[in-house]
Formats: structure tokens, sequence, C-alpha cells
């Protein structure tokens, strides 16, 4: 056991024995019991009966208690030296209102009930006392209850409001993309090649992309939650560089294979470099390639601001859960697929791959630097270099 000085100072910590004296102290002592508890052990199970008060001496443990109707407990809080619980059973030998675990080896105090009642039934004054003690240790604790009620609720307040905006705004984006898919369905039956189509395309992504911009400074967020931030652009672009260049040479490598696989493809070459490279391209074709591969590059921040900024953010925060993010991602590069379907299914397809790389590396960075990036070195490269465009329809 203890020495008997330990255990009175291990009293005078617990709330119960605040307003007690060294000699009501002294009365109590011998009726503690010291208990060694090893790490991951339930000391107290929620609704169980109540009989005994615990002080630890050494170790920690968690509080949890489980919602009404759910079998998930929830972290209250943890405890530690110093620290005590169960006081409310000197006036309430009613069930447990949470359980305990043992974070850790534990050593506890423990006071019966029973003895306590015993060895105070005949001192009025000293049971006051405790009384008054645990009085001020509830009031104390209503007080911190409420202030965090009042966090919570404000909290929640906040998080309802923004998931508001957030349906608010994704609702108009869901509408003018199915809107842009109309245009574009137009664009490509008036213009049958992914070259011709760019120059349709560059005033149809602005018409769309300024009032997404609009919403955007409207929607009451900053500006920086849908990405438009230069903050960590370093970092976004070194990232983005790096996951970009398996994704380059496993272009390569597809195109390669295509090559082999398809009848009269088989003397392409690899490189196209927008034809220059291709004796069955004329040099003004060639150059027009050029030309509109830096016109689809140009494309690229407005793609990303619509896919990643316009449509992955505000998913982003509006879904709740673990895979939140996951889904705003999934969810965002499918219609991001979808929006290149005018071109040919297989293109659509195949851009849907990148497709989670930027939606991953906007997650991380939370800057459409990291997408543009990569969507640009991707996009030159499958287009201009090694021309995709030309053998997928």
């Amino acid at each position: 056991m203890p020495r008997f000085d330990d255990l009175l100072l291990a009293l005078k910590r617990c709330a119960l024995f605040a307003q007690c004296s060294d000699a009501d102290l002294a009365r109590v002592v011998p009726l503690l019991v010291e208990r060694a508890v090893p790490a991951d052990t339930v000391v107290v199970t929620e609704g169980a009966a109540a009989t005994e008060l615990f002080v630890i001496r050494a170790g920690r443990v968690e509080v949890t208690k489980r919602a009404a109707d759910a079998n998930r407990a929830h972290r209250l809080t943890t405890l530690g030296p110093g620290d005590s619980f169960g006081e409310l059973t000197f006036v309430d030998r009613g069930p447990r209102s949470a359980s305990i675990r043992t974070l850790e080896q534990t050593t506890l105090v423990v006071l019966p009930m029973a003895a306590l009642d015993a060895a105070t039934s005949d001192d009025a004054a000293m049971r006051a006392r405790m009384l008054a003690g645990l009085a001020a240790f509830l009031a104390g604790r209503l007080r911190g209850v409420s202030e965090v009620t009042a966090t919570a609720l404000q909290h929640e307040l906040e998080l309802a409001e923004t998931r508001v905006a957030m349906a608010t705004f994704l609702t108009y984006v869901v509408f003018i993309m199915v809107g842009y898919g109309f245009a574009m369905r137009f664009v490509a039956d008036m213009a049958k090649t992914a070259a011709d189509t760019t120059l349709v395309t560059i005033p149809i992504l602005l018409g769309f992309a300024l009032p997404l911009y609009a919403m955007m400074l409207r929607s009451g967020e900053p500006i920086a939650t849908y990405g438009l931030t230069r903050r960590g652009a370093g970092a976004a672009i070194r990232d983005a560089v790096v996951w970009s260049v398996p994704f380059l040479v496993a272009a390569a490598a597809l195109k390669i294979a295509v090559l082999r696989g398809a009848v009269g493809l088989e003397d392409a070459p690899v490189f196209a470099v927008g034809g220059f490279r291709d004796p069955t391209v004329t040099r003004s074709a060639a150059w027009f390639a050029l030309a509109m591969s830096v016109a689809y590059v140009a494309l690229v921040p407005i793609q990303e601001f619509i896919a990643r900024g316009a449509l992955q953010s505000p998913l982003a925060r509006f879904l709740v859960g673990p895979r939140a993010t996951l889904m705003a991602i999934v969810i965002a590069n499918a219609l991001f697929t979808a929006a290149h379907l005018y071109l040919s299914t297989t293109f659509a397809l195949i851009a849907m791959v990148p497709g989670f790389l930027w939606g991953g590396l906007y997650a991380r960075h939370g800057t459409l630097v990291a997408p543009i990036v990569s969507h640009a070195l991707l996009g030159w490269w499958t287009l201009f270099v090694l021309g995709f465009d030309r053998i997928l329809v």
C-alpha cells in the first residue's frame, strides 16, 4: 500500500473532498484500496451499477459514451494522474453514465461508497462538506459543458450554412455543365476534328467560366476555397512534375503498343510532334496543330478551374464522412470525363485516368496550380508530341 501522505494527497485532489479537513480525510484514508490495472482494460462500463469512486495515481484513461440508439462509443475526454471519476456515486447509485478504459498501465485508488457511507453516517457536517465540494465541482463542469455546447452549436450552424451554400453552388454548376455538354456536342457536329473544335471551345469555356467565377465571389466563401490561391505554389509545381513523369512514360508506351497493334499505323512515328515528323501530314497542318496545341494549353487553367475549383471544391465541402474527398474527386472526374465525349468515347475514357491524378494533386495542395501544371504537361505530351488525337477515334 502507498504511504498515508500519498493517499491523503490523492483525496485532496478529488472534487468530493475538496472542502474537507485533514481530519475528515484521515477517516477516509483507511477505506482506500490501490488497484493496478493493465492497459486497454475497461474499469467502468456505461449502464453498470455505480458502487465506487476512483482517483488516478498514475497512468491515463479515456472516457467514452454511446449515443442514443447507436452502437459506436465516442471519446469524451482523457484523464490522468490526480483526476478522479465516479464522484456522483456519493449521491446517486444509479447506472454509470459513461465507460472508462485504461490507455496504459494505470494505478487507481478506489473508494467503496458503502464503506464511505458507513464511516461518515454519524457525521452530518462532514457529509455536508463533501456535498458542497461536489456541488462546486458540478457547477464548474456545467459551465464548461455550456461553453462547449455553445461552441459546438456554432460550429454546426457554420457547417450547415456552408453546406447549404455549396449545395446551391453545385446546383448551378451542374446546370452549367449540362449546358456545356450540349454546346460541345453542337461544336462536334459542326467540326469533326479536335483541332477544329479548339477555336470554338475557347469562347464557350470562357462563357461558362466567367459566370462560375461571379458565383464564387457571391458565395460568401474565401476565393481560395475554390483553389484560386498561389499559397504553396512551389511545392505544388514540384509535386505536379514528379507525379506526371510516370504518366508521360506510360503514354509513350501506350502509343508504341497502339502502333504495333493497329493495321496501317506500323510506320507512323511514335513522336509525331504535331505532324512535323509524320510524312503524311502537310507543313501547314503541322503548324496548325502547333497553334492548336498552344491554344489547348491556354485552355487548361479554365478547364481545371471548372473541374477542380467549381466542382471538386464544393463537393469536398458538401459531402461528409471519411471518404468525402475521394468521392469529390470521383464525381468531379466523372463530369470532367463526360465533358470530353464530344471528341470521342475513347479519348474521354483515357482522359479519366490522369483526371484522378489532377484531382488528387488538387486535394493535396488546395491550389489549382498543381493540376494546371500536370494537365498542361500531359495534354501537350499526348496531343502534340505523341499525337494521340490523330489515332484515337
